[in-house]
């Protein structure tokens, strides 16, 4: 026995590329082999098609629409099974001390097989897997339980992905991106399903089972054989996982911990540095190098341009002021756009002149470019709490919806969570209430708030009776403030990933996957959102808060620009109000200060003694008149 089963799994592993053990083809020492043969012959077939192990019979044949191989079949290798051997034998598996399903014997196992779809007087099977290949060219087992036979869905609207419409008519019909997919991954199932909506969601009786979300009540309705498939919004859990069978992952909904915040105006530092944003602190460093090295330059430039070469070391040092002047004008003529630089002397000043200006055009245009738009200050959203273990450290209450809370809870134990219920957009009214600091939401439901829809529903459901204003706060919170969904925003990172799928019914769960899986590959549900796009809230929160340059700087976006403006005239005056004092206080150092004046004065006087006797004389003449 060790020894066949030995030699058996042997000739599976070196046989793989003939055929399997398990479900060998047919052959000469089979006793259907020789009918085989004749039924082939008789189909107009060669004797030997399919019966010589496995290989591709179909390549190059036009009658399978393979005369240029394209079809994903033409080059699988395939052939008829012996159908005495294909079987699993449990009885001769068991004789032989295997367990279906084992290795033990080939009796305990198998590989697929179809039937052919030729008119034959006995039953042909074949096999692409028991030669290693699948089954490319009849798809017909994927379809076998589901194509052509009704199918119940039962179907809810909720959110921007599955929702009603109204058609030419004027009835109310479903749409939405998830459920034009279902509708149409249908005809990818040949034949197609003929698809019965069934009125009312969630049978009574599921419901009374599962009070707290109509959703869990289908899934459970699928799961007892009510429905073949519920088509909604609908997260996949692992309570929902253990009533029925699910599609694919269809998209995934993202959570996040929303908070209430406050709108901020920029602090003063901030203003204070806008005009300076619209470059980096090393594109100002490289900026204030290249005014100091052209300030150096013309000041050596000056000199040899005299004839008196680099100045030394002790005259250096009385040139300070100098340097300091020639620092200033450069630094001067950048802010006010032009070169002021004296070209007439030299080609080289002439040369400078020209590079310094090129570099204020092309400096100064790429400063102004973006300065309006940073100029414009916008207010911001603060709040104590940037992420969820903020949240439970300052032991916030934090509003979530039951069907969340098993898995939070577990996720984040230390947090204090409160349970709102199936309805997830009842977070901003517990907020208003004073139940809960902070909520978790999906980024669907945050469009949605910041839309203004939550709002919405709540007004119409006070107004229709169902909640009254205490709870729905439809105009002010708890503490009369008007209400303002804008100012919840959303902090940290995703705090949870759920996928969103279809419940489906064991006879659909294989043509269901496959069609959906096929639609989302070839982008049918991006077309469908497309094609649903204004079932998809656009926020208002932004247009709201937001400011551009197209409208205007404001008094307050000034603010930085005027006070550096007023620092510099500060200094200037500061500068002349001390100038002033010393000369009150020390004349004598003033005309000391200057005595290059008082001898070109006595130069003069020396140059020009006739000037300086009518001078004389005409102080003379004054003071004579002054005295009559």
């Amino acid at each position: 026995m060790v020894l066949r089963v030995l030699a058996w799994a042997a000739a599976g592993s070196l046989c793989l590329a003939e055929y399997a053990p398990e479900c060998p083809c047919i052959n000469a020492s089979s006793t259907l082999f020789t009918d085989l043969q004749t039924e082939l012959v008789a189909q107009g077939l060669d004797a030997s098609y399919g019966t010589t192990g496995c290989d591709a019979y179909d390549a190059n044949s036009s009658s399978v629409g393979c005369e240029s191989n394209a079809a994903p079949h033409c080059m699988n290798q395939w052939c008829y099974v012996d159908m005495t051997l294909c079987p699993v034998n449990k009885l001769l598996c068991l004789a032989e001390g295997g367990l279906e399903g084992s290795d033990a014997s080939p009796h305990c196992r198998t590989r697929p097989h179809s039937r052919t779809t030729m008119q034959t007087n006995m039953s042909l099977y074949y096999s692409y897997e028991t030669c290693g290949y699948m089954n490319n060219y009849d798809l017909s087992a994927l379809f076998s339980q589901l194509g052509g036979t009704a199918i119940k869905v039962a179907a809810s609207a909720y959110g921007s992905w599955v929702i009603l419409k109204q058609d030419a008519l004027g009835q109310d019909v479903f749409g939405g991106a998830l459920y034009d997919l279902f509708v149409e991954s249908l005809v990818l199932i040949q034949p197609p399903p003929v698809m019965k909506l069934i009125p009312g969601w969630a049978t009574q009786q599921s419901r009374a089972i599962f009070p707290s979300s109509s959703y869990t009540a289908c899934v459970h309705d699928v799961g007892i054989g009510v429905f073949d498939v519920c088509v909604a919004d609908l997260w996949l859990t692992p309570e929902r996982q253990q009533l029925s069978t699910f599609s694919p992952t269809l998209r995934d909904d993202y959570f996040y911990l929303v908070v209430p915040t406050t709108l901020q105006d920029a602090s003063f530092s901030e203003r204070l540095l806008r005009p300076f944003l619209p470059f980096t602190l090393e594109a100002w460093a490289v900026l204030a190098a290249f005014l100091c090295g052209m300030s150096l330059l013309l000041y050596f430039l000056h000199y040899f341009e005299q004839g008196q070469g680099c100045p030394g070391p002790v005259r250096g040092f009385s040139e300070v002021p100098e340097l300091g002047k020639t620092c200033f004008n450069v630094w001067h003529d950048f802010l006010l756009g032009q070169s002021t630089v004296e070209t007439e002397r030299s080609p080289a000043l002439k040369l400078l002149s020209l590079g310094f200006s090129f570099f204020v055009l092309v400096t100064l245009a790429s400063y102004t470019a973006s300065l309006a738009s940073m100029l414009v200050t916008q207010k911001q959203a603060v709040s104590p709490i940037s992420n969820i273990q903020d949240a439970i450290d300052l032991e916030v209450p934090i509003c979530l919806v039951s069907q969340l809370v098993p898995t939070f809870t577990q996720v984040y134990p230390r947090a204090i969570f409160v349970n709102i219920g199936s309805g997830m957009e009842d977070g901003a009214r517990n907020i208003y209430s004073g139940n809960c600091g902070a909520m978790i939401l999906s980024q669907d439901l945050i469009d949605r708030l910041h839309a203004g829809l939550v709002q919405e529903n709540d007004c119409a459901d006070l107004a229709a009776g169902s909640i009254t204003e205490e709870e729905a706060h439809c105009r002010t919170d708890s503490k009369g403030n008007p209400r303002n969904d804008c100012k919840f925003d959303r902090v940290g990172d995703i705090l949870w990933a759920i996928p969103v799928a279809f419940p489906l019914s064991q006879r659909a769960l294989r043509s269901l996957s496959y069609s959906l899986t096929t639609g989302l590959a070839r982008g049918m549900l991006q077309d469908a959102i497309r094609a649903n796009e204004f079932a998809f809230p656009a926020p208002n929160c932004d247009k709201a808060l937001e400011r551009s340059e197209l409208g205007g700087l404001q008094a307050g976006d000034m603010v930085g620009t005027i006070m550096i403006s007023v620092l510099i005239l500060g200094v200037g005056v500061a500068c002349c109000a001390a100038q002033a004092v010393a000369k009150r206080l020390w004349p004598q150092v003033e005309a000391s200060e200057h005595p290059d004046a008082n001898e070109e004065a006595a130069i003069g006087e020396a140059e020009h003694p006739q000037a300086s006797e009518e001078a004389t004389a005409s102080q003379a003449d004054e003071i004579h008149v002054s005295t009559l």
